[in-house]
């Protein structure tokens, strides 16, 4: 128990001794008050004197308490009237001393109650700040939780990319064959895979070109595990061009081989990755028929 609880219920025994003394002191007090020996007297009761007026003690006993108990705690009918003011006298001695008690056990409970009131108040104010801190603390596991929560997610979801890139058939009269492996490297399932690429020719930066993706090609509603990948090619839509041909091993000319992925992570995320890669010569030596391709600096990102 805390030294709080104990001054708290130190406080309640002390109020409770004192309103038990005053309640004691009270009762036994007033069985000396003039009241209970100045009743009227009753009908054949009266003295022989139809004028007297002289109060005589009532024979039904004090007010109400047992007979057993009158005995013990009466005294004897006064002898006459000087006796009679000196009972009264002691009476009104006996009661003002119970009255200064009384007067003296209400300021001890006042400072009794005052003194388990602050106490009280002062538990409530600690078991608030501690309500609070614990919320504090609440909140901040929460965010706690959050933070590891999606860092979990992070190191566990599936991640898309593209590696291996290449062209073949690079040639006059061919189509440039563009390849590439998607593959997953996260740790969880990729689901419901797609891929959409196009390839075009531009004199244009290719970081600057912006590729127009047409249509999908050869994967849709693809899983890929942890690890896993499959192939994914496209063509141009025409023939290379000996002008063309030439454009391109001069350096002057780029061929761009763009695409965008999606899927869906374990975590029920759809995801998104684009890639953009190109070939172009150097104007010294001719391209062979199969040649890596170099990614852009724009235009490859994942979420």
């Amino acid at each position: 128990m805390s030294d709080s609880n104990r001054f708290v219920l130190a406080a309640f025994a002390g109020l409770g001794s004192l309103l038990c003394a005053a309640a004691f002191g009270a009762y036994f007090g007033a069985l000396y008050s003039p009241t209970y020996y100045r009743h009227p007297p009753l009908a054949g009761f009266q003295s022989s004197s139809l004028g007297s007026d002289k109060p005589h003690p009532s024979p039904h006993g004090l007010s109400g308490i047992p007979d057993r108990v009158e005995r013990v705690i009466a005294n004897s009918p006064a002898t006459d009237d000087q006796n009679q003011d000196d009972r009264e006298l002691a009476a009104q001695e006996a009661m003002a001393l119970w009255a200064f008690w009384m007067f003296t056990a209400a300021v001890a409970t006042f400072g009794v109650t005052s003194a388990g009131t602050y106490l009280i108040w002062r538990q409530v104010r600690l078991t608030r700040e501690a309500v609070e801190d614990t919320g504090k603390a609440t909140k901040a596991m929460e965010r706690q939780n959050v933070i590891a929560e999606d860092t979990a997610r992070r190191q566990l979801r599936a991640y898309i990319g593209i590696e291996d890139e290449e062209i073949t058939d690079f040639r006059i009269g061919g189509k440039g064959r563009f390849s590439c492996k998607i593959y997953n490297r996260g740790q969880t399932p990729a689901y419901d895979v797609r891929v959409w690429s196009s390839v075009i020719g531009t004199y244009k930066s290719p970081d600057l070109e912006k590729v127009r993706i047409k249509k999908p090609r050869h994967i849709s509603n693809v899983v890929l595990g942890p690890g896993q990948w499959v192939l994914h090619y496209s063509t141009a839509e025409d023939s290379i061009t000996e002008d063309v041909y030439v454009e391109i091993c001069s350096g002057r000319m780029k061929m761009i081989f763009a695409g965008i992925i999606t899927y869906r992570d374990a975590f029920h995320r759809r995801r998104i990755t684009t890639f953009k890669t190109w070939i172009s010569g150097d104007g010294k030596t001719m391209l062979p028929n199969e040649h890596d391709l170099y990614a852009a600096l724009k235009g490859n990102k994942s979420n």
